[in-house]
């Protein structure tokens, strides 16, 4: 697997590309993830899968689809933080899909 590490963003995320197998990989992480996983207050993993019909050349969501997968991570996922219930910790996007890890209450 190739990969290469992005800067950090304001808001607490940092990004990694790379290579499975020939299809790219993205991933987005909490930094100073290790401070908030394992949390005995949000004991369990729950992962959300969004699959994606039709992909760019590089076998990624589409710009359209990035627009529908933005609205989901804002109006859904924002609110498990925001609300207390859980903490989103990583984001994957590959092989036609993008996964989200969080970690929640019950």
């Amino acid at each position: 697997m190739a990969s290469k590490a992005r800067s950090a963003s304001p808001e607490g995320w940092s990004g990694a590309e790379g290579q499975i197998n020939g299809k790219p990989i993205l991933i987005r992480a909490k930094r100073l993830l290790q401070k908030l996983i394992p949390n005995r207050n949000l004991p369990f993993l729950f992962v959300v899968t969004l699959k994606y019909a039709v992909l760019d050349r590089k076998g990624l969501p589409t710009a359209s689809q990035y627009d529908v997968i933005g609205r989901f991570e804002h109006e859904v996922l924002d609110a498990v933080d925001r609300l207390g219930i859980g903490s989103l910790v990583l984001i994957e996007t590959n092989n036609g899909a993008v996964r989200y890890y969080c970690y929640v209450a019950d």
